[in-house]
């Protein structure tokens, strides 16, 4: 699902979620916190007014907020690690590569599991850059499966990249049912197999 509709009265994540909260509302739509790459599965923050929006994205640019990814990846990787390494995007190609002068990124990552050709890993995106996850696991000599666009050999529908759960800080200005809580989306089916076999493995 693209976040918002690119055409008028298209399905996006938002039409959906207007739908479903029966949202009649003027005085202010939804709005996403973040966004996930196109065919990037998983969790997305929808604030549901102007305040929460403006809050949101403040502890989002404090990195108060933990955002945890999990893909499976080509080759052996190492058991954890950080990759630290700035990186700039090409609007026009809409691809992202480290560079000197870029924007400071921090992944931190571990292995979960580890079958034939693929590791399972979990990735904390420190910062959240575009395509951080991606670029970053790339560098190092990982690239998500699926991934052509940053190197990967393996044919997906997708990259096989899932954005996992948000950690929210204990926060007094947070409602309290997300006080400290960390809110899952469950692996999808096109991953949950090489979660299962790398864990058994």
């Amino acid at each position: 699902l693209l976040t918002q509709p690119d055409t008028k009265g298209g399905d996006s994540l938002i039409t959906r979620a207007l739908a479903e909260l029966g949202w009649s509302r003027r005085d202010f739509t939804p709005a996403t916190v973040q966004r996930l790459d196109r065919n990037t599965s998983g969790i997305v923050m929808i604030a549901m007014s102007g305040p929460s929006l403006r809050y949101l994205s403040k502890l989002i640019r404090d990195r108060a907020i933990k955002k945890i990814y999990r893909a499976v990846v080509e080759g052996d990787i190492d058991d954890g690690g950080e990759i630290d390494l700035p990186l700039i995007k090409d609007a026009l190609s809409n691809t992202v590569k480290p560079a000197k002068e870029g924007e400071p990124a921090l992944t931190r990552y571990r292995k979960l599991g580890q079958d034939a050709a693929v590791s399972a890993v979990e990735a904390e995106l420190v910062t959240w850059r575009s395509h951080q996850a991606r670029v970053h696991l790339a560098s190092i000599g990982h690239p998500i499966a699926g991934d052509r666009k940053y190197g990967s050999k393996m044919r997906f529908k997708r990259p096989l990249l899932h954005a996992y759960s948000l950690v929210f800080p204990n926060d007094a200005l947070l409602p309290e049912s997300l006080r400290g809580k960390m809110l899952i989306a469950r692996i999808p089916d096109d991953m949950a197999g090489y979660f299962a076999r790398c864990r058994d493995s």
